[in-house]
């Protein structure tokens, strides 16, 4: 799984657990006088403990959104190319693969992906659909060789890159 969904699903998980836990509370509010005064009590003595709670949950916050802002930065692979270097955009690469995948199965939808690894390597991430073994391992072969001229010629990238390759 990759990084950003991750901390997507960190983030989600976050989110709803805060949301029920505080629509259990107001339920359990509604119910109980008792714990009504209860409550009543610890917002007019407890100070302390609600500007740790909040300074905690700023923090928890902020994390999250500059985690999530990491994840929205676009990604780029740089390429060396004689004298100069050429940024290329994560998307570019996404649109190739997509155009090959479509060729290879015409009738399917194949999930792909692309990752950017440091320092500049690059990883295809792609879901199969349900096939004979026999059928992967030769696609595969054939899948790297392929890429490998594809990103040579589309984008000057020829170094080595990493395939992986999940079932559904």
């Amino acid at each position: 799984m990759r990084r950003g969904h991750v901390l997507f699903s960190a983030a989600h998980l976050f989110v709803v657990t805060v949301i029920l836990m505080l629509g259990i509370l107001f339920l359990c509010l509604q119910e109980s006088s008792a714990l009504r005064v209860a409550f009543e009590q610890l917002l007019e003595s407890e100070g302390a403990a609600f500007a740790r709670i909040g300074v905690t949950l700023i923090i928890v916050g902020v994390l999250l959104l500059l985690g999530l802002y990491k994840l929205n930065n676009h990604h780029y692979l740089t390429l060396k190319m004689g004298v100069s270097k050429t940024l290329i955009d994560e998307a570019v690469i996404k649109e190739y693969l997509t155009k090959y995948f479509k060729d290879i199965f015409p009738q399917e939808e194949v999930a792909s992906d692309v990752a950017i690894h440091l320092p500049q390597k690059l990883e295809i991430i792609v879901q199969f659909p349900d096939m004979v073994e026999e059928k992967k391992i030769h696609l595969i072969s054939r899948m790297e060789n392929e890429l490998g001229v594809l990103l040579a010629r589309k984008l000057g990238y020829d170094k080595e890159f990493l395939l992986t390759i999940s079932s559904a």
